[in-house]
């Protein structure tokens, strides 16, 4: 594994270094014709803005849930063509959306968190209103690290509901 992320790293350095011919292959029919795994690594070689409407294409493709990468480029420019809706669909498909938003956590400090507010609240809303304990904490976690203040009422109503609503064996509300 470490050999297949340093070759894939060695790769991408180098084509970040011609991100015309990069550009304009991708935009050939030829690269239609590569793994979309290949074709996702060429297109983060390129410039964030320039590439966030199409790593949201290829996306939808992947046999396997987006990465942390590939969040964040999407997460970074949600105004771009098709990128916000991209990123609401992660977010919505309870397949993908714990771990998309674990990811987003993790790289909170490099977004907007006014920009991707809309998004994050109708996750944070979904995740609160579930009766499960995981689900309950991540919504919670959202709220407080994307400052979150539409969904105050769901967790001042938390709160209210008192020893009823600690979740067994946790200890937390």
């Amino acid at each position: 594994a470490y050999e297949r992320e340093f070759e894939r790293y060695v790769a991408r350095l180098q084509l970040e270094g011609k991100p015309a011919a990069v550009a304009q292959f991708l935009d050939s029919d030829l690269s239609k014709k590569l793994p979309v795994e290949n074709r996702l690594l060429a297109t983060l070689a390129l410039e964030p803005k320039v590439s966030a409407a199409q790593v949201a294409k290829l996306l939808p493709q992947l046999q396997r849930p987006p990465g942390d990468e590939e969040l964040l480029r999407l997460a970074q420019f949600p105004d771009e063509p098709g990128v916000g809706e991209a990123l609401k669909a992660i977010l919505q498909k309870p397949e993908t959306r714990a771990g998309a938003l674990e990811s987003l956590l993790r790289v909170r400090t490099k977004l907007d968190a006014a920009r991707l507010a809309p998004l994050l609240t109708d996750a944070a809303r979904q995740l609160l209103s579930q009766n499960s304990p995981a689900a309950m904490d991540l919504g919670t976690k959202l709220a407080s690290s994307f400052q979150l203040a539409g969904v105050e009422p769901e967790l001042v109503s938390l709160v209210k509901a008192g020893p009823a609503s600690i979740l067994p064996g946790t200890g937390r509300i």
